[in-house]
């Protein structure tokens, strides 16, 4: 059972609350970073983040890093090897937590917890420790020159200028492993494939992509796509009167957690992967028609907005109709933008979904 903690609503909480909201919004009107201050001025606002906005954003990275561990991303540690890790604008630390829950992180690695804040960075270390004397914390980043075995990195694209953002992609190509979450948003997501893109050439792409490629949204005349996804809530953001009073009172969708992330390993590191031509994954939501659905489909191909008949595919059909989410992995063959058979994926349940099958 969850403690949650208690919030004074009609007290200095909320406004603590929204004065960090209003800060993670912030964007100027040019498209560059905004100017903003410290997210976190007392050790009450690092508590009430970890609680609401940190947890939710703990929820993307739950699914994030089952991605992440079903695409193999673990693979290539030694047993009693000493990692080191860094959580990177490590917030309250929860990346590094959820990281090491899943069991991507090992006992005994160095973790380090680095961010802009030192109030932040002592909070996180803080927290790690509690769940875990297992490992090494520290605060800061790693040695220079020292190898990264894993980096974990959450929710800073809006916040870095061009030199910050060439100097984490300088820190992410040194990792072994590199986990990316950020929000959703379209401008974030775009600027989250150009940093793929700048990392092809040491790493090879695990997730959420289905080949390793250029990435398609940014070819031209894609300049409306963007490869975002929507993990799915865990039931207590649903059932627990603390997540309801907080959708409340803030306004906040509790059902949206739209999402963009990298999974990336090194290539000499990477387990083998193939390119087939049928893997593809949804982008966003597929839209649903009378009979049919349209979806954003990412395969080797690029891009392509795709039309899926009910006959052709009447499962399938039917999961897209009833699903909140779409963090869709399939394998089609299509003609043109028709999908006319779905080989595999969420509602054909092991094998092919054709009209035939209705």
């Amino acid at each position: 059972m969850t403690d949650y903690l208690t919030i004074d609503w009609r007290g200095r909480d909320r406004g603590r609350l929204e004065r960090m909201r209003s800060l993670f919004l912030a964007r100027s009107e040019d498209g560059e970073p905004a100017a903003t201050g410290d997210y976190w001025l007392t050790d009450r606002d690092l508590e009430l983040y970890d609680a609401t906005y940190g947890a939710r954003i703990g929820w993307k990275w739950d699914s994030v890093l089952a991605e992440a561990l079903a695409a193999g991303l673990g693979a290539g540690s030694a047993a009693g090897e000493a990692w080191n890790v860094v959580d990177w604008g490590c917030g309250t630390g929860i990346a590094a937590r959820r990281a090491f829950a899943a069991g991507l992180i090992p006992g005994g690695a160095r973790v380090f917890m680095d961010d802009r804040s030192s109030p932040a960075r002592s909070f996180a270390a803080g927290r790690l420790r509690e769940a875990s004397a297992e490992l090494d914390v520290r605060t800061g980043s790693p040695p220079p020159g020292a190898a990264i075995d894993l980096a974990l990195i959450s929710h800073v694209l809006s916040e870095l200028d061009t030199h910050g953002l060439d100097q984490l992609q300088a820190l992410a190509r040194r990792a072994a492993r590199v986990v990316w979450v950020e929000p959703g948003a379209r401008s974030i997501a775009r600027g989250l494939s150009e940093v793929r893109e700048g990392l092809l050439a040491t790493h090879l792409p695990l997730a959420p992509c289905p080949h390793s490629g250029a990435c398609g949204t940014l070819a031209p005349g894609n300049e409306d796509q963007w490869c975002h996804h929507f993990p799915e809530p865990p039931q207590e953001a649903f059932i627990e009167g603390f997540w309801a009073r907080f959708g409340q009172e803030l306004e906040i969708d509790r059902r949206s957690l739209a999402t963009s992330f990298l999974v990336l390993m090194r290539r000499d590191l990477a387990p083998e992967h193939d390119d087939d031509p049928t893997r593809a994954r949804i982008l966003g939501r597929p839209r649903i028609e009378k009979g049919k659905a349209t979806a954003d489909v990412c395969d080797a191909s690029g891009v392509t907005r795709c039309e899926l008949w009910k006959r052709d595919a009447p499962r399938v059909w039917r999961t897209w109709k009833k699903a909140s989410r779409a963090t869709l992995d399939y394998r089609f063959e299509r003609e043109g933008t028709r999908i006319r058979r779905v080989l595999s994926g969420p509602g054909v349940d092991g094998s092919t979904d054709t009209a035939d099958e209705e």
